[in-house]
């Protein structure tokens, strides 16, 4: 699931994580943050934020299923936000519920990685 509301989001996982207790055994949260600089043409560049295309939501959708599906996952729920982005201010908020730690480290890896090919 992917969501574009932050309130919405932490009451949708606070909600799964109940509905699914005993079912997990590890719960990964991870969150992006915009940094003050870029890399561009292998050189850092200062910047003030980030433009996040309001249309990344559209554009990141079924990336989740395929994942969750991938890695076997309990769940996976996902925050992006969109807009311009000062530097400090979060990009996305991602948790996965899984059995078992190994899943979902390597299913955030995938996720972020396919998610920052929309950036």
């Amino acid at each position: 699931m992917i969501l574009n509301n932050y309130e919405e989001y932490i009451k949708i996982v606070k909600s799964v994580k109940e509905k699914l207790k005993g079912e997990y055994g590890f719960i990964l949260n991870s969150s992006g943050y915009v940094r003050k600089y870029s890399i561009i043409e292998g050189k850092k560049v200062d910047v003030e934020g980030i433009n996040i295309d309001k249309d990344i939501i559209d554009k990141i959708k079924g990336i989740d299923e395929r994942i969750k599906e991938k890695y076997n996952l309990l769940d996976l729920i996902v925050y992006h936000n969109t807009g311009f982005l000062k530097v400090g201010e979060k990009i996305i908020d991602v948790t996965i519920i899984s059995k078992h730690r190994h899943e979902a480290i390597e299913a955030l890896k995938e996720l972020i990685n396919d998610i920052k090919k929309f950036h």
